[in-house]
């Protein structure tokens, strides 16, 4: 794209800061064509702005340096990869369905091992060593946080984000560099074309590892499940199951005509620090829709696998109930101080704590009708699981 800026550096030699700055002597072959692809992908169609393309060029170097501390933390210590993980909870839907709120009252519960941001984002030891001071991995994401937040502010009232709470393992999944969530901040249509041939385990895979290392510097108990959130995951769910072998898979649920303009403006608020180029919106349907037929296909061709379907509106209006639902679904003990966690959390986090989120369908080019062709499946799916949305409530019951 003319009169857009560039990465700072290419992907070789982002390799070669990444060893500069970590100190660490070992050559990262898994990550040479990945980041050449993207690095290529994001130089000809993001559109960076010249801030925005510093921001990137930071943001990549931080994942090229967390995988080169792990890749020196297994290789001095193999045993890692034999910690042993309790099937997780994984959350799972489309986008702005109610999973960030699933995904922070299941934490609340103290029930399970859950993700904060700055480890989602710095999951790697900076020492080598169990149990060291956080504080400069805390930091590092904090400063990214302002940045973020200065060059995007009103991302905040659709996502909010602090180092210190609960975040998607999205994150992790762009450490292996095989993720399409790597596209969701800046505009990489050839490096998704190239994802789509590779595979797409292995971004579970690193995440499933990245768990295990996270048990062996301390900062995840082994006896609780961890609980896990992305919007990226949905569609992918054979990928999740070669991964991670057993887990418990919650399906949230909301009308597309609700979530499909939510989630149009979110993609605008993420790319807003990285480029000033307008977001092409006009291939979203089709492929939300498809990710949406992918995942319906599983179920279908793996109903020994099992799903919790929760409807947006009972987890908006009885967190509580909707908690003691999954902690029966996934065989997890609960307490009554897991669910008066729960209470509290809802307490101190009123809708639109952040500030108000507005959006309407026809902003991005979208009808009623056309969003109901395209999800007419989806649709009738969530008819057989018990699921009306209120627009269509009395067609579907």
């Amino acid at each position: 794209m003319s009169g857009y800026a560039r990465l700072p550096m290419d992907a070789d030699s982002m390799l070669v800061e990444a060893r500069r700055e970590t100190g660490i002597d070992l050559e990262d072959a898994a990550a040479r064509e990945p980041l050449a692809r993207l690095v290529s992908s994001l130089n000809e169609e993001a559109g960076f702005s010249a801030e925005g393309a510093l921001g990137k060029h930071q943001y990549l170097l931080r994942f090229l340096k967390n995988r080169l501390r792990m890749q020196r933390d297994l290789e001095a210590h193999p045993e890692i990869l034999d910690i042993e993980l309790l099937p997780p909870v994984v959350i799972n839907g489309m986008a702005r369905t109610g999973s960030t709120k699933l995904q922070k009252i299941l934490a609340a519960t103290g029930l399970f091992n859950w993700l904060p941001m700055w480890l989602c984002m710095n999951p790697s030891s900076w020492s080598g060593e169990p149990k060291e001071d956080l504080g400069p991995r805390i930091e590092d994401v904090n400063r990214y946080i302002d940045w973020f937040k200065e060059r995007s502010p009103q991302a905040q009232s659709a996502h909010a984000i602090a180092a210190e709470e609960p975040e998607e393992d999205s994150y992790i999944m762009m450490h292996s560099l095989v993720s399409q969530t790597l596209s969701g901040y800046a505009n990489a249509p050839s490096y998704l074309e190239w994802y789509l041939g590779q595979n797409l385990a292995s971004q579970f895979e690193y995440v499933r590892d990245t768990l295990k290392y996270l048990v062996w510097q301390g900062l995840a108990d082994p006896n609780k499940p961890f609980v896990l959130k992305s919007a990226m995951s949905l569609g992918y769910e054979d990928g999740l199951l070669a991964a991670y072998g057993k887990l418990n898979i919650l399906v949230t649920h909301r009308d597309p005509v609700e979530t499909v303009p939510s989630t149009c403006r979110l993609a605008e608020l993420f790319r807003k620090p990285y480029s000033d180029a307008p977001v092409d919106h006009s291939n979203f349907l089709v492929g939300s829709s498809g990710l949406m037929e992918s995942h319906m296909d599983f179920r279908e061709r793996r109903p020994e696998v099992d799903f919790l379907d929760i409807d947006y509106r009972a987890l908006r209006d009885d967190s509580c109930s909707t908690v003691a639902r999954i902690l029966a679904f996934a065989g997890i003990d609960g307490n009554d101080e897991a669910i008066e966690n729960v209470r509290a959390w809802d307490a101190a986090n009123p809708k639109n704590r952040h500030g108000s989120y507005r959006y309407q369908l026809a902003d991005f080019g979208f009808s009623p009708p056309e969003v109901d062709s395209a999800f007419s499946s989806y649709l009738g799916f969530v008819q057989k699981q018990g699921i009306a949305f209120p627009r269509l409530e009395n067609e579907l019951v």
